[in-house]
């Protein structure tokens, strides 16, 4: 996908991409005001897990 802005090459996010989903998913909701706790808070765990595990080989990771 080329869609985004000029020289910035869009596409779907991939395994490999779970801890920096993982670190923008903190970034976002401390934004938000909610606070999300260290780097092994439970959720940030489960959120990579998670993310490492639902892509299938040729499937990508929705973000």
């Amino acid at each position: 996908m080329t869609n985004g802005p000029v020289g910035v090459n869009v596409r779907r996010a991939t395994v490999a991409d779970a801890a920096a989903l993982t670190r923008l998913r903190g970034s976002m909701f401390e934004a938000m005001g909610v606070t999300v706790g260290g780097e092994n808070a439970e959720w940030r765990k489960r959120s990579r897990v998670r993310a490492e595990a639902l892509p299938r080989p040729g499937r990508s990771l929705s973000a």
